[in-house]
């Protein structure tokens, strides 16, 4: 049986569209309504937020390790390592 546990607690308000990041060990999620990207690494339990001006519909890594985070009306893309800014 798998064992399900709450690892980030920090009042979320609608959480969706987990991405894995093999390469960095990191959980990616949006808060749509937020609106903010959040980050959770399960080694340290460290988690980061990021906040942005609209809501968020979604976030895509791409292979360089930036993503594109996309808005109800528009994009707009994160820097190579997101883990250190937008």
């Amino acid at each position: 049986m798998v064992k399900i546990e709450c690892v980030v607690d920090e009042g979320i308000y609608l959480g969706e569209g987990p991405v894995w990041d093999v390469e960095d060990g990191l959980l990616y999620w949006v808060d749509i309504k937020g609106p903010h990207v959040w980050s959770y690494e399960p080694k340290s339990k460290k988690t980061n937020r990021w906040v942005f001006p609209k809501d968020i519909t979604s976030i895509f890594r791409r292979r360089e390790g930036s993503a594109i985070v996309t808005l109800q009306d528009g994009f707009i893309f994160m820097t190579s390592n997101p883990a250190l800014s937008i």
